[in-house]
């Protein structure tokens, strides 16, 4: 786990989370005045001499800090489908009392992608005050100083992810206020803390399945119709999928075309789209999507007379 105090920070191991406390102070120094005056009903006279005595008890100064970490549930080899669960903890490590906190998720170079929620205490042990919120709307209203808090996100890995092969790196701040009620002052963090997850590596995979209409006893004349089906069996996208047909010794004998597709019920990614229709050529096919080609070939004599 990484630590920054201030603007210096040592970074963890594997980018597993990070934390920043973040520091403000005010007043400059304060403290607790109380004075005391004698008063009395002298019998004769005047009454006279030091009448008052003022005694002020510094406070420590005000030191408005929160630690922020962020963790994912799982930041390894992930795959298109899968729900990442982030957990944001905040704790209140300075000693004033910081109220609205908000966290800013900045999710795959987006700000605010995520919207870190649901918020909930963690520890309100501590007996210099009752940490509360009222509601979960991603604002923690008032937390006092040593309890602590969590949010949470969400986000389900897209095939895009997988296909650019691209760490998903989410960096997060937060934003909040301390001091007077009627006057507050604002408290950011000044260095965001970031949780890094791996999505699977590329494993691209096709299969293909060849048949014919005509099993056996083809005759001269008789019109074979080939059938080729073509299934993305890997995590990546495959684009500009085509056939080729060695037959009867011959590259390209025959010409398998008629594209279309047959399977695309996979969550992954629509496979519907081919710019071209029927040129042999099929635009994009995704993971778990099949596809259908077709070709066909008129027997002839030639083929009875030597191949039987």
């Amino acid at each position: 786990m990484g630590w920054v105090r201030g603007l210096r920070c040592a970074r963890g191991i594997a980018a597993l989370s990070a934390v920043v406390i973040t520091s403000g102070s005010y007043p400059a120094s304060a403290g607790i005045d109380n004075t005391a005056t004698v008063t009395g009903t002298p019998v004769r006279g005047t009454l006279s001499g030091v009448l008052t005595d003022t005694v002020s008890v510094p406070v420590e100064l005000t030191d408005a800090q929160l630690t922020v970490s962020v963790k994912a549930d799982d930041a390894s080899f992930r795959n298109a489908g899968d729900v990442v669960v982030y957990t944001y903890t905040i704790v209140n490590s300075g000693n004033v009392t910081i109220r609205d906190i908000r966290l800013v998720d900045t999710h795959k170079g987006v700000l605010g992608f995520l919207s870190p929620s649901a918020e909930i205490i963690l520890s309100d042990a501590d007996p210099r005050g009752t940490s509360n919120d009222s509601s979960q709307d991603g604002v923690w209203d008032i937390l006092y100083p040593g309890d602590s808090i969590s949010f949470s996100a969400t986000y389900e890995i897209l095939q895009a992810d997988v296909d650019s092969g691209a760490d998903i790196i989410n960096t997060v701040g937060f934003s909040a206020t301390y001091g007077p009620l009627l006057a507050p002052l604002t408290l950011v963090s000044t260095e965001d803390v970031s949780e890094t997850v791996t999505v699977a590596l590329a494993d691209p995979r096709m299969e293909i399945e060849k048949s014919a209409d005509i099993a056996s006893g083809a005759r001269a004349g008789d019109v074979i119709t080939y059938t080729y089906l073509v299934t993305n069996t890997g995590n990546v996208r495959i684009d500009n999928v085509s056939v080729t047909d060695t037959h009867k010794g011959v590259v390209g004998g025959v010409s398998p075309v008629g594209e279309e597709i047959v399977n695309n019920a996979d969550p992954r990614g629509d496979s519907d789209a081919d710019i071209v229709a029927n040129d042999g050529v099929w635009s994009v096919l995704y993971p778990g999507d099949s596809i259908r080609f077709t070709a066909t070939y008129t027997v002839t004599q030639d083929d009875v007379d030597t191949l039987q």
